[in-house]
């Protein structure tokens, strides 16, 4: 049995659904969806064996950026459901058809990330990409925990990249300090555009990248960060 779980964490939508027949290729599936989904979506998948998390949405709102507080606790409740040493998480409007060469970079002391949208340290410090990431279950279900659980410790930083990057810190040492050499000792990153077909998204600048990525402001290794 393979030791990674692809989770598909956000509201039910056909991009992800159509790429269900790859993903089972490397592991388990979880899709973690809100209780406000298209849930005929799921009929196509109906015979497949696939663990589903259907939750609520969140009550309170903790964060500033806007589906914050939805990600992080879609994201923890699909962590919760996965079984497997190893998780790869995907967002439910993107697919990756080619997920060889993240799986190659796997390293069980770091999180690789796309690079989707991973920012230069000298324009956003923190900021790692959060569309696309591997690695360890427990400790990404352990910082996820802290973020949606221990709010007050987060609150501090703006958007949702740097937030991860700090539980991702403080799930491993409370008193972490987020140096660039600290955060390039616990992430790595991949180029997307290493990992196509794909189909990518930026959605608040209603932008689709099909098998093509490219934005100056991020980086595709992390010796540019």
């Amino acid at each position: 049995m393979s030791d990674i779980t692809i989770l598909i964490q956000g509201p039910l939508d056909e991009i992800s659904i159509s790429a269900v027949q790859y993903y089972k290729t490397i592991g388990p599936i979880v899709i973690s969806y809100w209780d406000n989904s298209n849930e005929s979506l799921l009929e196509e998948l109906k015979n497949d064996t696939i663990i589903y998390t259907k939750n609520k949405l969140p009550g309170t709102k903790e964060y500033k950026q806007a589906t914050a507080d939805m990600q992080f606790w879609s994201v923890y409740h699909g962590l919760a459901a996965v079984q497997t040493k190893f998780v790869i998480r995907t967002r439910s409007d993107e697919w990756y058809g080619n997920l060889d060469p993240l799986i190659a970079k796997l390293d069980i002391n770091k999180i690789i990330c796309g690079n989707i949208f991973f920012k230069r340290w000298s324009n956003f410090q923190n900021h790692i990409g959060d569309h696309l990431f591997i690695g360890e279950t427990a400790w990404l279900l352990e910082a996820y925990r802290l973020i949606t659980h221990e709010p007050e410790h987060f609150r501090q930083w703006k958007y949702a990249e740097q937030i991860l990057t700090y539980g991702l810190a403080r799930s491993k040492n409370m008193k972490a300090e987020l140096t660039k050499d600290y955060v390039k000792s616990m992430i790595d990153v991949i180029d997307i555009n290493e990992l196509k077909p794909f189909i990518a998204q930026y959605r608040a600048a209603k932008q689709t990248y099909k098998d093509f990525f490219h934005d100056p402001s991020v980086i595709k290794n992390i010796a540019e960060l």
